[in-house]
This record gives C-alpha cells, sequence and structure tokens, in this order.
C-alpha cells in the first residue's frame, strides 16, 4: 500500500514498525532483509484480515467456487463487525482498496489450487484409463 499512500496515518494503521506478536510473524521476520517485502502488520490490520478471511473460507466452504461468489463473500462480511482501516478522510476507499486486493488474490490462489487439483485428477484418470488398456 505504500506505492500508493502517501498519508501516514493511513499507513501505521496497517503496519508497525517491530513484530506485535510472536510465532505470527514468522513470515514477516523470515522475509525482512528484502526490499518491498511483508512488513510487520499491525494489530488492527490482523484482526481486520482474520476477519475477512474467516468469511472467505466460511463462503468457500458453503458455496465453493461459483459465479457469484464474490458478492457471496461481501454478504458475509456485512454481517460482520469489520474493522476500518485508514485515517477519518481516506478510511472508506483505504478499507476498500484492502479488502479488495485481499478477497481477489484470496480468490485467485483458491481457484488456482481447485484448478491444479483437477488437473491432478484428470492425469489419473487418462493414466488408469491407459493402464486397463495394455
Amino acid at each position: 500500500m505504500t506505492k500508493r499512500k502517501e498519508c501516514q496515518l493511513c499507513l501505521q494503521d496497517v503496519s508497525s514498525e517491530a513484530p506485535v506478536i510472536g510465532s505470527d510473524a514468522y513470515l514477516t521476520t523470515y522475509r525482512s532483509f528484502k526490499e518491498g517485502s511483508l512488513r510487520h502488520p499491525s494489530i488492527k490490520m490482523l484482526h481486520f484480515i482474520r476477519v475477512v478471511n474467516e468469511s472467505i473460507s466460511f463462503s468457500l466452504d458453503e458455496e465453493g467456487l461459483c459465479a457469484d461468489l464474490f458478492w457471496k463473500v461481501l454478504d458475509e462480511l456485512d454481517e460482520c463487525d469489520l474493522t476500518r482501516l485508514g485515517c477519518d478522510q481516506h478510511e472508506p476507499t483505504f478499507t476498500c482498496q484492502v479488502l479488495y486486493f485481499f478477497i481477489v488474490t484470496r480468490m485467485h490462489f483458491y481457484a488456482r489450487d481447485v484448478n491444479r487439483r483437477l488437473q491432478t485428477r484428470e492425469k489419473v484418470a487418462i493414466a488408469t484409463k491407459k493402464a486397463r488398456l495394455l
């Protein structure tokens, strides 16, 4: 978000200089030596991501991949107590940007994983069919 936002209050809302938790921040500690890598999330950001991730997981478990999945996730998030991110001036747009990025990224990797599993099943089915023919 640093590339798009210059507001320091907004940036302080989502990241902190030092780790705020222990073992959950392993990935950020591991990657902290690289420029542009993960930063330490703030408690507010961790809570936000946790709520959004639970809503996405619930929607995916309930519906699976479908055309209306994005809207089902948003409906699920409407029922949650979602923390708003950013300063008073940027709060609506900043929260929406972070939310949109996280949902789209999460769905992308879920769809990619499902696609890989389906391709593996297809390869196994083809191999089984070939084995029967021999």
